[in-house]
């Protein structure tokens, strides 16, 4: 899959694991997006759940980012333009960013929004950056969306089985 071609001509869904395929998307559901493979006419329709999809990227409108719910949390009216040399870089909030100039250390992201280099850098905690995309194609992953969705789940259950457990103790307190 050629990433430069995919980003720039045609629609693209993002996974949440940050699997990219380049797509022709048809419909957009309130659980479900409906699409075909791009490039072949008689390709079926296809549909993935909102849940597992990041970002769809639309070739001629803006993009649309969806929460670990299928709900979306951000549509753009219009797309992003990047650059064709641009590292791009992702954040788990939806936003999509030209880079260049780009550093990693240990808990930051840093990089200037223009090649000219006058412009001052943009510092982010790596915590804020789901993904970040090399002009060659390849991807870091800094945030694995689906684990950290997964921890959330379990602690958000835990803590409702912990809330069920002291309100039946209170109730057997109650009638003693």
């Amino acid at each position: 899959m050629h990433i430069a071609f995919l980003a720039y001509a045609q629609d693209a869904i993002i996974y949440r694991d940050g699997r990219v395929k380049s797509v022709k998307i048809i419909q957009t559901n309130n659980d479900k997006t409906l699409f075909k493979e791009s490039g072949n006419k008689k390709a079926s329709e296809e549909f993935v759940e909102n849940t597992k999809v990041f970002m769809l990227k639309f070739k001629t409108r803006g993009n649309v980012v969806f929460n670990a719910n299928g709900e979306r949390i951000l549509a753009a009216s219009e797309p992003t333009q990047i650059p064709k040399d641009a590292i791009v870089v992702y954040y788990k909030d939806g936003r999509e960013v030209p880079a260049y100039n780009l550093t990693m250390d240990a808990n930051t992201v840093s990089f200037k929004t223009s090649k000219k280099g006058k412009d001052r850098p943009i510092f982010s905690p790596k915590a804020e950056v789901f993904m970040i995309r090399y002009p060659h194609g390849t991807r870091d992953i800094l945030t694995d969306l689906m684990a950290e969705e997964q921890r959330e789940r379990e602690r958000k259950a835990e803590e409702e089985r912990v809330r069920a457990q002291q309100e039946a103790e209170e109730a057997e307190a109650a009638r003693q």
